[in-house]
This record gives C-alpha cells, sequence and structure tokens, in this order.
C-alpha cells in the first residue's frame, strides 16, 4: 500500500516501494519536491483537503482521481490526518492510498451493464405495447364483426363457423395475453391485484367455458361445490387465481381424450381471518412422464417434439401458472403417470372479508334495467372497423352512438351534447385518449356539470396501463377485443344508466 509523508509546505518527506509502483514516480524524483501526482485542476480540492487536516479532522477512504507519470487517470481511496511533534504542533500530514482503479472500472462496467439492460427492457416494453396494439386492434374489428353476424339468423352451418372463429380469436387472444404475462414477469412489472370476489362466481365461469368443451370431447366434467368450510367470498388476486385455473382447467381437457376432468376445492386451513386453499385439476389424460416434470414449469418447455405437434399450445401456460401461484404467495405441485392421467394441486392463501362485507352486485331488480335501458354513448375510435362494429353492436341493443375518431372530437363533442358514458381509446392522431379525457374532467370542473363516466377500451394492456388510465380520470379499463358481455357487466358495476329527463 502507497505510504506517503509530506510538510506544512506540501514538500514530500516520504515515499515508499508501493508509491512509485502505483504512480510511476521514484523517491529520488519526489522527495522535497510538491505532490507531483496532483492535477492543477485538482489542486484546490488538494487544499481544502489539508485545511480540514489542519483543523485535525482525520480523513477517512476519500475517493479522489489523481494521475500517473505517463499521464494515465488513477482511481484512489485516501485515509489521512496530519502529524504532530512532542508539543502537539502539526508539523506534516501522513496518508495511506489504495488503488481503487480495478473497483472502480467494475462500477462503472456495472452501471453501464445495468444501463444497457433498463434501456433494452425499455425497448421491449415497448415493442411489446406496440404489437399488443397492433394486434389487439383488428382482431377486436374481426370480433366485433363476427358478434354481428352471430346475432343474425343464421343456419346450423353458418352457426358452426362463427363458433369456430369465435374459437380461434378466443385462443389468439389467449396467446397474446400469455406472451404479454410473461414480458411482465420477466421485467418484473407484474403486481398482486387484491380485491374481494366471489368464488362461487369465479367456478362458474370456468365451469360454463370448459363444461361444453369436454362435452363435445365425450368426456365428463365435475364443477366443484363449496363446503360449509370454503368461504364463498374471498380477498385476493381474483385475475390471477382465475388465470391460473383457466390454464389448469384448459390443460386438462385439451390433454384428455376420454374420461373425466375434475377440479375440486379444499380447505387446508379454517382460521378466523387467513384461509389456504387447495384446488385440484385432475384428469385422466395422456400424463407426462417423470423425466419432463421438473421442466413443464419453464417457459415454451414442450414434453412433446417440437414436430409433432399432437396439441396446440406455446408451453406458455404452466410457466405461467407456477409464476402466478408464487405471485399470490403459494405453492404448486404435479403428479402424473403416464397413459393414466395427471393432477395438479394449487394452494394459496386468501383473506375472508368481514361477516358485515356485502356484494356489490346490483339486486336482480335493477341489473335487468340498467342493463337494456338505452343509454347515449360516445364512442372514441380511430380505426373504422372498430367504429362499425361497436357502434352496430351497441345500436343492436338499443343505445344511441356517436362517434368521434379522435380526442379532439370527442371533446368537441362533449361540449355539445349530454353523454351516459364515453368508451374511449388511446392511441389516435390529433389527440389521444388520456389528453381528451384530462380536457373533459377539467370541463366538467369548470362549468360543473355532472361527471360522465369514461371506460377505456383499447389494444394497450402492458404494466401500468390501466393505472395511468385511471389517473387521467377513466372509470375503468377493457383490453380489446371487447366482448359486449364485459361492457355490459362495467355499466352494471359502476352503476351506468340513462340520464333522466327534465
Amino acid at each position: 500500500m502507497p505510504i506517503i509523508s509530506m510538510d506544512l509546505e506540501g514538500m514530500v518527506l516520504s515515499w515508499n516501494a508501493a508509491a512509485e509502483q502505483v504512480f510511476g514516480w521514484s523517491a529520488d524524483e519526489v522527495l522535497g519536491r510538491p505532490l507531483p501526482f496532483v492535477p492543477q485542476e485538482k489542486m484546490q480540492e488538494h487544499m481544502e483537503t489539508r485545511r480540514r487536516m489542519l483543523a485535525g479532522e482525520r480523513i477517512s477512504r476519500l475517493e479522489l482521481t489523481r494521475r500517473k507519470k505517463n499521464g494515465e487517470s488513477v482511481e484512489i481511496s485516501l485515509s489521512a490526518s496530519a502529524m504532530y511533534n512532542e508539543t502537539g504542533e502539526v508539523i506534516g500530514f501522513m496518508a495511506a492510498i489504495e488503488d481503487i482503479s480495478e473497483r472502480k472500472q467494475q462500477e462503472h462496467d456495472l452501471r453501464k451493464a445495468k444501463e444497457q439492460a433498463e434501456s433494452a427492457n425499455r425497448a421491449k416494453s415497448e415493442f411489446l405495447s406496440n404489437l399488443s396494439h397492433e394486434i389487439r386492434t383488428p382482431l377486436n374489428g374481426l370480433l366485433g364483426m363476427m358478434q354481428i353476424l352471430n346475432s343474425s339468423d343464421l343456419n346450423e352451418e353458418q352457426s358452426e363457423a362463427v363458433e369456430a372463429a369465435f374459437g380461434s380469436i378466443d385462443r389468439l387472444n389467449r396467446l397474446l395475453a400469455d406472451v404479454l404475462n410473461l414480458s411482465k414477469i420477466e421485467a418484473e412489472k407484474l403486481e398482486k391485484l387484491e380485491s374481494e370476489f366471489s368464488l362461487r362466481e369465479l367456478c362458474a365461469t370456468i365451469c360454463a367455458e370448459y363444461a361444453r368443451a369436454a362435452r363435445e370431447k365425450g368426456l365428463s366434467f365435475e364443477c366443484p361445490t363449496l363446503g360449509p368450510s370454503v368461504p364463498e367470498r374471498l380477498m385476493g388476486d381474483e385475475l390471477r387465481l382465475r388465470q391460473v385455473l383457466y390454464n389448469l382447467v384448459g390443460n386438462a381437457v385439451k390433454f384428455t381424450k376420454r374420461g373425466e376432468v375434475r377440479l375440486t376445492i379444499t380447505p387446508l386451513s379454517e382460521e378466523t381471518q387467513q384461509r389456504w386453499l387447495r384446488f385440484s385439476v385432475e384428469d385422466t389424460g395422456i400424463g407426462v412422464a417423470e423425466e419432463h416434470l421438473g421442466r413443464l414449469f419453464e417457459p415454451f418447455y414442450r414434453a412433446e417434439g417440437a414436430y409433432s405437434r399432437s396439441y396446440q399450445g406455446a408451453g406458455l401456460g404452466l410457466s405461467l401458472v407456477h409464476r402466478f401461484v408464487r405471485l399470490m404467495g403459494g405453492r404448486v405441485s404435479m403428479d402424473s403417470t403416464v397413459g393414466s392421467g395427471t393432477i395438479v394441486h394449487v394452494e394459496v392463501p386468501f383473506r375472508v372479508p368481514e361477516a358485515s362485507a356485502v356484494a356489490t352486485d346490483l339486486p336482480d331488480s335493477h341489473e335487468g334495467e340498467l342493463q337494456h335501458a338505452p343509454l347515449d354513448i360516445l364512442l372514441v375510435e380511430d380505426d373504422r372497423i372498430n367504429q362499425l362494429a361497436l357502434k352496430r353492436l351497441l345500436e343492436k341493443r338499443g343505445h344511441n352512438v356517436e362517434v368521434a375518431s379522435n380526442g379532439q372530437e370527442a371533446v368537441d363533442l362533449f361540449a355539445q351534447f349530454e353523454f351516459d358514458c364515453i368508451l374511449m381509446d388511446i392511441q389516435m392522431p390529433v389527440m389521444n385518449g388520456i389528453e381528451a379525457t384530462q380536457s373533459i374532467r377539467t370541463s366538467e370542473t369548470l362549468s360543473a356539470r355532472k361527471r360522465v363516466t369514461i371506460f377505456a377500451v383499447t389494444a394497450h394492456a402492458m404494466a401500468g396501463d390501466r393505472e395511468q388510465f385511471v389517473a387521467a380520470g377513466m372509470d375503468d379499463y377493457l383490453s380489446k377485443p371487447l366482448k359486449l358481455e364485459a361492457l355490459e357487466e362495467l355499466f352494471l358495476k359502476h352503476r351506468v344508466a340513462a340520464a333522466e329527463l327534465p
């Protein structure tokens, strides 16, 4: 370690071999002379350090940039203090120096790598967001047109064709959602979303979808019954639980050619405020060989070869199940026998709502009234096909629809007419949906108008999008491709009703 000393005038008194090795000057070149390694531009900093030591301060691990004899910079860590004589007078300064150039270079490289990784992640997120938008926009138009066609008078062959198209649209949409979810997880942007929900309704939705698919394959499908020890209402991440069960039940139906698929729910604890529940999905399908079991939760891993393609899918389902369950604080396990079937257990903790908490669903006497009462709706959408599809769908339900092709048109129409609800796209020319919403909310405040309900209906579906829309003043969010039933659920949830006539 370089050890040097100097007098009060700054002349070097001692200079060891380590100092010569680090800085390049020999002792003969520096003894009795000013410190050679302090650049002129650093002299004020050097004098300030000497002043502090004269005042009695001990300098500890002060990181500085100095220069070598060959002109190169060197990063050092300085620990120094004043030297005293027998009478306690300061007679000079003693310093121990550590060459930290290698460490500083490593820190610089790490910072640079981190910045590059963050830049790559931002670019990836932007790319996926744009990809999501570009795929979901035409997909929304296609779904809308198919919904219009499905509501017309079709013969059996036409109905089968429409149902097949719905299935393909749904499959593409789920694949896109899986890819985006995996991206969010890898970017550590996926957060746990806790809310109160009905376990009975969640199970009914899943069973309604897959019971039909099971029947078409000649399978027996058993839905869970909630025993007295299983709470009907829970506090937890309903969205992730729904995605987990959709993936598991969907896989069970897909990989089972004969026999049955069973979904069961078992309580693991009966604490007052927290319940662990086990969701088990069992099938009599093809099973999984033992050598594949450990890798099935890896992204894109498929137990069959890439060219056999006996079963559809990108191989993301179980990877997402594993990560979603971990996000919820739970655990997942799988047992399988080739040719006999598979059982997957998912164990997740939930909180139990207060006994006083009640469902937020509207009474039946009002649901029909709200769902079917004609609304004055402003549809803000720049894609012509999506305009046509959604406008016709809403009009078939009896609603009155005005169309704006960009945010500025929406602001202008809002200034002229009263609307019960605004369906707002986000990415549009002239003025985007966020800017338009902010302008409308400002206008409401200034004119003391009644607050209109605004829903984002957009192809953007990345992490943080919903929070950004709500912060801008929107009431809720629907991702394209849009199903009319999902929109009507939002009408009910937010009590959207036709304005009373004066």
